[in-house]
């Protein structure tokens, strides 16, 4: 019995508890009075981008939206019903996982909502946030004002961090004018205010740009299937064809750079692009109009990356990546077994009754899966791998999937930022979009930095997984559709 209690005095000291009502008194002192039901601040933005301006509006209950806008726009919000986060093609997008609690954390903090998170203390004036009972950052208070300082996000890959400067009450409560936006490698961006206005505010994302248009309601695209993927035929303004990979993983779409100097497409901005074990910098350049069957779009700023490993990969010379932001813009119907695709206009295509709702977190689809023995979680719908489950090195860990398995060899994964180890063998079964898959191989990641090692996600979901199958990717609809 002493022992049992002596355990679970250990358990509580290791698992610190939110902080009751007694320890928030003093912090919402800290954070000011009455706020009006609406509030706007506006302001000056600069980012890698150039410079520009912001919007943000915040709601007494809670609501939000925050819009910026260099040469590329961003943004994220809640409009009491939906979170949605605006990314840099400028197609505003229900938001979950990851970078919608990053957001709603770093908007509670602007507000001043602050002192109402789910704040557990970490020491001398610092507290770990928590939001939907998973871990996103740090706060930390000043010494002197006890105001929020410093708000650094806990993430896989890489450090990202807010810092908080310059607080004024220009409507009785304190508002920081100045934030500072880094990560490992620097400054990313920063917005100072230029004033702040008690008025009615709308929290609805963004009207959809006209960029895209279909000459069709529906058109078979060119595809060939090259080991377990799909490619498909495009075509960038007066260029000849290419093949373009199909890849749900990847946020942006990317281009040759040969292909974008030889249109002159320019450069606007750097991107970061997370891979297996680690990241790595591209250029953003404004694309012309690119077309996928009777598919267009226009102007949307695609990753300029070196695609000559991949081609190497596939065997057969690509031109690009179709990322996220093309499929949000379209319904891809991808028959593996045949080899045909077919694009769709969303505004004509209507989910069918066996649809299967996806998360997008970011720009990337997730989808709810249960796996063997018997577990479950989240996946990460990741068309450009050649696998057919990749499972995370936490979760590997967590669910001990190898713990005194003899049927495992090992293997390297390969992609941006460098490789990782893993095992790779049998997996009994995986439940995911109302199918159930049995006995096929998988990966086990070992240890990673990069985007495998998240552990909020269970794994990802490789092309190889629907060899057999048919997959429609119907982003644009939040569902997709396997048979």
């Amino acid at each position: 019995m002493r022992l049992a209690g002596l355990l679970l005095l250990l358990a509580a000291c290791g698992a610190p508890r939110s902080l009751s009502e007694s320890d928030r008194a003093p912090l919402r002192t800290v954070a000011g009075g009455t706020r009006p039901a609406t509030w706007v601040v506006r302001g000056t933005y600069r980012d890698g981008a150039g410079e520009g301006e912001f919007t943000d509006r915040f709601a007494a209950d809670g609501r939000f939206a925050r819009e910026h806008r260099s040469a590329l726009p961003g943004g994220a919000g809640h409009d009491g019903a939906e979170r949605w986060q605006l990314p840099i093609d400028g197609l505003a997008r229900p938001a979950g996982g990851r970078a919608a609690r990053e957001a709603e954390v770093t908007a509670t903090v602007l507000s001043g909502g602050w002192p109402e998170l789910d704040l557990r203390p970490r020491g001398t004036r610092a507290y770990d946030v928590a939001v939907d009972g998973q871990l996103v950052a740090t706060l930390h208070l000043d010494a002197s004002a006890g105001l929020p300082e410093r708000l650094a996000f806990h993430r896989a890959a890489g450090s990202r961090e807010l810092v908080f400067a310059d607080w004024r009450a220009p409507l009785g409560f304190p508002v920081a004018h100045e934030v500072l936006l880094s990560n490992d490698r620097g400054r990313v961006a920063d917005w100072r205010v230029r004033e702040v206005t008690a008025e009615p505010a709308d929290f609805a994302p963004p009207a959809a740009p006209a960029d895209h248009r279909f000459i069709a309601a529906m058109s078979e695209v060119p595809a060939r299937r090259v080991g377990t993927r799909l490619v498909v035929m495009a075509r960038c303004e007066d260029s000849p064809p290419g093949f373009w990979l199909v890849d749900t993983g990847a946020g942006s779409s990317a281009v040759s750079p040969a292909i974008a100097q030889e249109l002159g497409w320019p450069r606007v901005a750097e991107a970061t692009l997370v891979g297996p074990s680690g990241r790595a910098a591209r250029g953003l350049v404004r694309a012309g109009t690119l077309s996928i069957g009777a598919f267009e779009v226009d102007g949307l700023p695609v990753v300029e990356a070196d695609v000559s490993a991949l081609s190497e990969s596939l065997g057969v010379p690509v031109s690009g990546v179709l990322g996220a932001d093309v499929l949000a813009r379209c319904v891809l119907e991808l028959d593996f077994a045949a080899a045909r695709v077919w694009g769709h206009d969303p505004a004509r295509w209507h989910p069918p009754e066996n649809a299967t709702a996806v998360t997008l977190d970011g720009r990337v689809p997730l989808l709810e899966a249960s796996f063997a023995p018997d577990h479950r979680g989240m996946l990460r719908l990741d068309t450009g791998s050649d696998d057919t489950v990749t499972f995370h090195g936490p979760t590997v860990r967590r669910l001990a999937l190898t713990h005194r398995r003899e049927d495992l060899v090992t293997v390297r994964v390969r992609g941006v930022g460098g490789e990782v180890l893993g095992d790779r063998g049998p997996h009994a079964w995986l439940e995911v979009g109302g199918q159930r898959f049995t006995h096929f191989p998988a990966t086990y990641l070992r240890h990673s930095t990069g985007g495998l090692a998240r552990a909020d996600l269970a794994g990802n979901l490789g092309a190889a997984l629907f060899d057999r199958r048919r997959l429609v990717l119907a982003l644009p609809h939040e569902c997709i559709v396997v048979e």
